[in-house]
């Protein structure tokens, strides 16, 4: 059978089966608010609090998603007032249950010198998280473990990360773990400039 889009309906049942306690309908119906609320200004705080109160309903009945995602609302102050110590609670129990970018998140969110800032990093680089993998790379990199640096760098090329090219230019030109290499330098630059890296083209200017 073949429906034809009806924003209403799908507002019914999804409303209907996020009360009854689904956890991917609450999570799915808190995402369509906050998409709505963008387009509906009459109602936008209504809907903003709608979408923080499914959040919190699923995030307390340990849905890694949605622990994620009030934590941005508290990160962000969406719906609430902006909490980093309540954002890093919720961000915690989500990385306790493997969530990838809840780790990277959390990392980020902790001081560099944090015994669990580059321990988090390493857990979402391994796990395939590209931005994950660029700053390990550069906490190395800052730390004079460049070569394990070039490592990480090349891995989020690997992941079609446009970013490491840009960090694997300034390896090869400044001789960061790598022998210099200026020609091969000016190739990486070009490669993160054609995808839109402002600091390569800034590095292309200067190169010429």
């Amino acid at each position: 059978v073949r429906l034809k889009k009806d924003h209403s309906q799908f507002e019914n049942w999804i409303s209907k089966s996020a009360t009854k306690g689904d956890l991917p309908a609450q999570i799915a119906y808190a995402e369509y608010l906050l998409e709505k609320r963008e387009t509906d200004q009459a109602q936008q705080k209504a809907m903003v609090q709608k979408m923080v109160q499914l959040f919190a309903q699923a995030a307390q009945d340990g849905f890694a998603p949605a622990q994620f995602s009030l934590a941005q609302c508290w990160l962000q102050g969406v719906g609430v007032e902006q909490n980093q110590e309540e954002a890093l609670k919720w961000l915690d129990l989500a990385a306790q249950q493997g969530h990838i970018e809840a780790i990277f998140t959390l990392a980020l969110n902790l001081p560099p010198e944090h015994p669990q800032h580059l321990p988090l990093l390493q857990l979402a680089a391994q796990a395939g998280h590209s931005k994950a993998m660029l700053c390990v790379g550069m906490y190395l990199q800052r730390h004079d473990r460049a070569s394990e640096a070039l490592q990480w760098f090349e891995k989020a090329q690997a992941s079609q990360d446009p970013r490491a090219d840009y960090l694997l230019a300034i390896s090869y030109r400044d001789g960061l773990g790598v022998e210099v290499d200026a020609k091969q330098a000016v190739a990486l630059f070009k490669a993160a400039s054609e995808q839109g890296d402002a600091d390569a083209h800034f590095a292309l200017y200067e190169a010429y």
